[in-house]
């Protein structure tokens, strides 16, 4: 596993809001089809709120890598909810600079 998705994880898993947003460049922008979180204090709202839900992972279904570019598939619960999640991480300077995230119920 790509190491920035496993500290990724790690830090969704454990609810570690700081060491999350550690994995963020200070002009990332998160894009959902509900939201766009433009800058640490919009993403620090954004993740606070997700963390408030327990996420956890149940399964990584599949991980692409292309230089500075991961595309990934995963099973999520939140909530109490199962989801089947979908998203691409831009990387710049080995930090998360652009994200997609969609997830649909499973």
């Amino acid at each position: 596993m790509n190491e920035l998705l496993a500290r990724q994880i790690a830090a969704i898993e454990g609810g570690d809001l700081e060491g999350l947003l550690r994995q963020y460049h200070p002009d990332a922008v998160v894009t959902r089809l509900d939201l766009v979180a433009r800058g640490r204090e919009e993403i620090r709202a954004l993740f606070a709120a997700y963390l408030a839900k327990a996420p956890k992972l149940e399964e990584l279904g599949g991980l692409q890598e292309a230089g500075d570019t991961l595309l990934y598939r995963a099973t999520m619960v939140v909530d109490g909810q199962r989801f089947t999640t979908f998203g691409t991480f831009v990387l710049n300077d080995g930090l998360i600079w652009r994200q997609t995230a969609v997830a649909l119920p499973a």
